[in-house]
């Protein structure tokens, strides 16, 4: 069993949840900036919603993230 030790690495929760904090800011401004701009015109309307609710989806996913991973880290001491 000791053999497999080198195969062990720890996690840094902390890394994690900047880094997803940092992509849901991404996808927060980048939502913020379609809204602001609205559809290119009329016709591109439906296409425009489906891309912004695939967005508003991946930030939702990273903004759970980087609580699930801050929380962790809080839990084994390390920073976020």
């Amino acid at each position: 069993m000791e053999r497999n030790r080198e195969y062990w690495a720890t996690f840094d929760y902390g890394k994690m949840a900047r880094d997803a904090a940092k992509e849901r800011d991404r996808i927060q401004e980048r939502l913020r900036l379609r809204r602001e701009t609205g559809p290119a015109s009329p016709e591109d309307d439906m296409v425009w919603r489906q891309e912004n609710s695939m967005l508003y989806t991946m930030y939702l996913e990273q903004r759970c993230n980087y609580q699930t991973f801050a929380r962790r880290a809080g839990t084994r001491g390390q920073a976020v």
